[in-house]
């Protein structure tokens, strides 16, 4: 018996159950099978497998035209991106906004920012914070198909300003860059030297490489070589980011863009002249759940540490952490998402051995009773820090010791032996309701 032979239930039954290249396959295989095309229960089981369960807020469009038009090639955004900018690195963050009475649903795309540190802060290491959530783009339909028949399946990007006037919302645009050798370079009076890749192995594990880009058309992006432009100033006053290939690939990516720049003014303010004339590069970011496992009980593993932290990095602010347990070398590592112009995005900033560490009692007494708030409780593992001059240039860069201190599941301290000062770890465990938009930080 054919499939096509079945009763209609059953067929619909079959294909709301299968995975949708499956349904797609299956509605392609005869002529009385794709007449089921249309059919709303198998596109409304299709959306709701994104939470997309009602329409109302979407202009009450068919599921079809939901799933088709809008979820399908883009619903693979929703979660966070981290961005190569140059040292300081970026987030963003997309969610599906299911919409209500006074907004149109969309998937929407927010920029992490964080305030600003003030020199007071410096002396402060108990200052971390979570982000600022920045709408920076949205993609949805428009408001009203019945006012235009014709934009009922169009999918819409608009930027999204920081501004508080509707008319000021322009079109943004999102594109699948493909692999590129592309690089950057950083040209200083003592040379030029290569800026760190990102991602780039072996620190690339906060790169979740299982998630899938949206389903566009990957864009190919033109190799630059930008090093001619330097030969007028082979020992320049001042150092200078500029665009060549090497030898290193990187993967697909996304790009987010608009005519104005508005992403780009939601990043970190770099020090450095930068001449890179493409736009920066997003890649998936891999967010680890977060085991309810108390750290002195029994089965507690240091792979329970995995994931994304953050951390008050003294004049520099708030930075992203994403910590990785290498089980065959069993090392815990701090690898930045977002970095500063001392170390850099895609940079190690610490590296522990997980065997058992024996203390002195009285070896650095003073920074040790100061930092854990005579706690009884903790783990302690011996490593190593990266610190640098500004530029992070080979010769710059220092491995002083450090210990790690695990003080819950969700909280760690880094203490910096040389410097005798320390760093408070937070874990970031996403948010739970939508958030409000905050001011603080601008």
């Amino acid at each position: 018996m054919k499939i096509s032979d079945l009763p209609y239930d059953v067929v619909l039954h079959i294909l709301v159950h299968l995975p949708v290249v499956d349904i797609v396959h299956l509605l392609s295989a005869s002529r009385a099978l794709h007449s089921l095309k249309l059919e709303e229960r198998i596109w409304k089981d299709a959306s709701a497998r994104y939470g997309v369960c009602d329409s109302t807020f979407l202009g009450n469009r068919s599921f079809y035209i939901v799933y088709t038009r809008l979820l399908h090639v883009y619903a693979p955004l929703v979660g966070m991106w981290a961005g190569d900018h140059s040292f300081t690195g970026h987030l963003i963050e997309f969610r599906l906004d299911p919409g209500d009475n006074g907004e149109t649903g969309s998937i929407v795309g927010e920029a992490w920012k964080f305030r600003s540190p003030e020199p007071e802060d410096s002396d402060d290491s108990q200052v971390e914070e979570h982000p600022c959530f920045v709408c920076a783009i949205k993609i949805g339909f428009s408001a009203h198909p019945e006012d235009d028949p014709d934009s009922e399946g169009l999918v819409r990007i608009s930027c999204c300003p920081d501004t508080v006037t509707p008319n000021d919302v322009h079109a943004g645009h999102i594109h699948v860059l493909s692999e590129t050798t592309q690089s950057t370079f950083l040209h200083t009076r003592s040379g030029t030297f290569k800026h760190p890749d990102f991602p780039e192995a072996p620190l690339d594990a906060w790169h979740d490489k299982s998630r899938a880009m949206p389903r566009l058309r990957p864009t190919p992006q033109a190799t630059v070589d930008q090093t001619s432009l330097l030969l007028p100033h082979p020992r320049p006053r001042a150092p200078v980011l500029f665009a060549a290939p090497s030898d290193v690939p990187k993967p697909a990516a996304l790009s987010i863009s608009c005519e104005f720049g508005c992403l780009q003014s939601h990043a970190p303010v770099l020090g450095f002249p930068n001449r890179t004339p493409y736009p920066s590069r997003y890649y998936p970011l891999r967010l680890a759940p977060s085991p309810a496992v108390n750290p002195f009980a029994r089965e507690w593993q240091p792979a329970h540490l995995t994931g994304l932290w953050l951390s008050f990095y003294n004049m520099h602010g708030t930075e992203c952490i994403f910590v990785d347990w290498d089980a065959a070398a069993r090392r815990l590592r701090g690898l930045k998402v977002t970095g500063d112009e001392h170390v850099p995005r895609g940079a190690l900033t610490w590296d522990v051995c997980t065997d058992p560490c024996a203390l002195d009692p009285s070896e650095h007494q003073q920074l040790f009773a100061h930092a854990l708030d005579e706690k009884r409780e903790y783990r302690l593992y011996r490593g190593v820090g990266t610190t640098s001059q500004r530029g992070f240039l080979p010769h710059q860069r220092e491995y002083t010791p450090v210990i790690l201190a695990v003080i819950s599941r969700n909280e760690l301290r880094v203490f910096w032996l040389d410097e005798g000062d320390y760093l408070k770890y937070h874990r970031y465990e996403g948010r739970s309701t939508r958030p409000e938009r905050c001011h603080h930080c601008e």
